[in-house]
């Protein structure tokens, strides 16, 4: 999720676009770290929209969460659930979720499609993944077991609770689905001369 500063005077993403548009190379946006999924976030939209801003990573998520309320940093790509509670205290502004659907927690909060940015779309997602060889018994075994526990609708409340989308799928699916995002940001990485230091 894209979340600023109520400092700025930006309330959607559009507004927000131009308003980087007109401050070229004036806003930092805070990140956990080179390389990581809120730098990577940045670098998406500052190649989509033609924009720069400052990337300032931080070593910890916290420690750019503070600073972005603080106006030290004026934005943060940030996951849903360490800022929820911030946005819903008024402490920083949601722009958009940058998801193909709108995080249950903050329903009013639009998705990039939706804001009118299509393709803008990052965030950190959790697989299991066993080792080459395993017996496709044993990995069609555990893709059940794993598949009826995210359908479980206790399960299910609790991290949507939490912002959290639970997917589940087949194996197939998520092989493809890791080689499509390895392909994804390998691109952005290059785009922007990204170097892990």
């Amino acid at each position: 999720m894209l979340v600023v500063n109520p400092s700025l005077p930006a309330r959607t993403l559009a507004e927000f676009t131009h308003y980087v548009r007109g401050h070229n190379g004036e806003l930092n946006y805070a990140s956990a770290g080179n390389g990581s999924s809120m730098h990577l976030a940045g670098e998406l939209y500052q190649a989509m929209t033609g924009t720069r801003m400052l990337h300032v990573p931080y070593v910890s998520p916290g420690a750019a969460t503070a600073d972005t309320i603080a106006n030290r940093t004026q934005l943060i790509f940030h996951l849903v659930p360490a800022v929820a509670q911030q946005v819903l205290a008024g402490q920083l502004r949601a722009l958009a979720v940058l998801s193909p659907t709108r995080a249950s927690v903050l329903p009013e909060v639009p998705t990039t499609k939706e804001a009118g940015m299509p393709g803008l779309e990052a965030g950190t997602w959790y697989t299991v993944l066993a080792p080459v060889g395993t017996p496709r018994a044993i990995v069609d075994r555990l893709n059940h077991q794993i598949n009826a526990s995210l359908k479980e609708p206790a399960f299910r409340k609790r991290v949507q609770d939490l912002g959290v989308t639970p997917l589940g799928g087949a194996p197939e699916e998520v092989t493809s689905y890791v080689a499509s995002e390895s392909a994804r940001w390998s691109a952005v990485i290059k785009a922007a001369g990204i170097g892990m230091n």
